[in-house]
């Protein structure tokens, strides 16, 4: 049963108490008109949390600000405030980066209505969602779902009433008798797997995978493919082998010189710093030259699932290698079987195409592909780098018609790449900056469609902006942090319930790693100034 009780109502907001059979729950309503100051509804709405103490509170609030945690692609002082407000209240935001708009209005749309919670337990018990019915107004439905746990004890106390001591001697008996057991019987387990690098075959017991979907990112369609990642996972035995043959052939390849130095990703000594910092050293040196640069990012649409086998038997054949370990590595790509369960039962296929995404070999037959493109002879003014399956150009020139002629050789040259290994670029993801006085700069086609240009692009987590200042890098990184610090305090309280050695630890390994990431290559402007 439940009762209810006004506390107060003003312009700003309404607050209102329910007695629950688990406890008081106040729901505020909260307002900001656009052109008045903000400070007035977060004063309200500090008192009233101030004089509810530790109680669970749901604020729901159109405060009218911008910020990118919640939605916006950008950020006004209103928002910073809201920011700042969350901080010192210790309020859990429920609202998703990736949601709907919850404000339409003639074509604009706007994500100004926020959910705040104040309650470890009650925020762990939320869910959040815009609903995209009809609401006969310009704002949609927010659907929140409370559920409220009817336990007298907590989650890691009925752990630890039912957790087993692994230690107890009867436990280690049982080992100790299993592992002598196991000795007595222990023989082949079937194919003579150490002999395949010298036969050239690898064991086809081992070359069906477990085809497993996981999701991308949140925010995507669930009843839609592409929100998905497809995971295989493959016989162990036949993952030790391939890393056998993975460590003979990078052996060789290091040895050799074979892969190009522009070249980044699923190389030892060739890590993300080291791409950032080649990249921005390009755009910087170009600027220092006074010449019109415009950077290209392009994205090549499921690599890991398009790649031709023909191609990857074509790069093997071009090393000079000891046969045997070669024609082993390529008769990974013969006969290999996929698995998948479905309602009916497992679906088994012949996979034509692609590296299994958990294969050992699948990152290096990748880096064979493209190592032949990126070792071209391009002209001096163009710069072409890779990490995996992320190309990016840098083009400079002096003036802008040599840019834009430039520019689009150097895609007719690439693209001729891509075709020919039936790759394919997705325009939609692929992006460019200009770094230039120009008014207008030139505008690049991929296959008659204009790539979109932007003031920033995002690159192995650092967004380069077209004025080299880290401003929008900076404010990315705030963004990220804020969830960060969301997501950690709604999981372990506002104390943490850690002592501070524990949360020294955990602010190195994760927000420390965090902030530092690529600070080699982009911090160094920053500290000069």
């Amino acid at each position: 049963m439940c009762f209810s009780a006004f506390l107060q109502s003003t312009v700003n907001s309404t607050a209102l108490k329910i007695q629950t059979e688990q406890g008081p729950l106040t729901v505020i309503s909260a307002y900001s008109y656009p052109y008045k100051n903000i400070m007035e509804t977060l004063q309200e709405l500090h008192s009233i949390l101030t004089d509810l103490g530790d109680e669970r509170v749901l604020i729901c609030a159109d405060l009218n600000a911008h910020s990118r945690i919640w939605g916006y692609a950008n950020e006004d002082t209103r928002g910073a405030q809201v920011e700042d407000f969350l901080l010192a209240q210790q309020l859990y935001l429920l609202n998703e980066t990736n949601s709907p708009p919850t404000f339409e209005h003639c074509g604009r749309k706007g994500w100004p209505d926020l959910s705040f919670i104040k309650g470890t337990d009650f925020a762990n018990s939320c869910t959040w969602k815009v609903l995209e019915d009809y609401t006969h107004s310009d704002h949609n439905y927010i659907l929140i779902e409370a559920l409220f746990s009817q336990s007298d004890y907590s989650y890691q106390d009925s752990l630890r009433r039912t957790q087993k001591d692994a230690t107890t001697p009867r436990t280690k008996n049982k080992v100790a008798n299993a592992t002598d057991r196991r000795k007595q019987h222990q023989r082949s387990s079937g194919e003579d797997n150490g002999r395949a690098p010298k036969v050239t075959l690898f064991p086809r017991t081992t070359e069906k995978g477990d085809h497993r979907p996981f999701p991308r990112k949140e925010g995507k369609g669930a009843d839609k493919i592409k929100s998905y990642r497809p995971v295989t996972l493959l016989p162990t035995i036949g993952k030790v082998l391939e890393r056998i043959l993975l460590r003979r052939l990078n052996h060789t390849l290091k040895k050799k010189n074979i892969l190009h130095h522009n070249q980044f990703g699923f190389r030892a000594g060739r890590s993300t710093d080291d791409a950032i910092h080649q990249l921005v050293e390009k755009i910087q040196d170009a600027k220092n030259k006074k010449l019109h640069t415009i950077v290209i990012s392009l994205d090549i649409q499921r690599t890991f699932d398009y790649l031709q086998y023909n191609s990857i038997r074509n790069s093997l054949d071009e090393i000079n290698f000891p046969s045997h370990t070669i024609e082993t590595l390529k008769d990974i790509l013969t006969d290999r079987k996929v698995t998948i369960q479905t309602a009916q039962g497992p679906v088994s296929w012949s996979q034509q195409q692609g590296c299994a995404q958990g294969s050992c070999t699948g990152p290096m037959f990748w880096n064979l592909v493209p190592n032949e493109i990126i070792s071209e002879e391009w002209q001096p003014k163009i710069h072409l780098q890779a990490f995996a399956d992320d190309f990016i150009f840098v083009i400079s020139e002096p003036t802008g018609a040599k840019l834009k002629a430039t520019a689009q050789a150097a895609f007719t040259k690439f693209q001729h790449w891509t075709d020919e290994h039936q790759l394919k670029v997705s325009t939609e993801k692929s992006t460019t900056i200009l770094i230039s006085r120009l008014i207008s700069g030139p505008r690049v086609k991929w296959d008659n469609q204009i790539i979109k240009r932007s003031t920033s692009l995002k690159y192995l987590g650092i967004v380069t902006d077209n004025k080299l200042n880290r401003a929008d890098h900076l404010i990315n990184m705030k963004t990220k942090l804020t969830h960060l610090h969301q997501k950690i305090t709604r999981i372990a309280g506002t104390n943490w319930g850690l002592n501070k050695d524990l949360r020294r630890r955990l602010n190195k390994t994760v927000a420390e790693r965090m902030i530092l990431h690529g600070a080699a290559a982009w911090a160094y402007p920053l500290s000069a100034r």
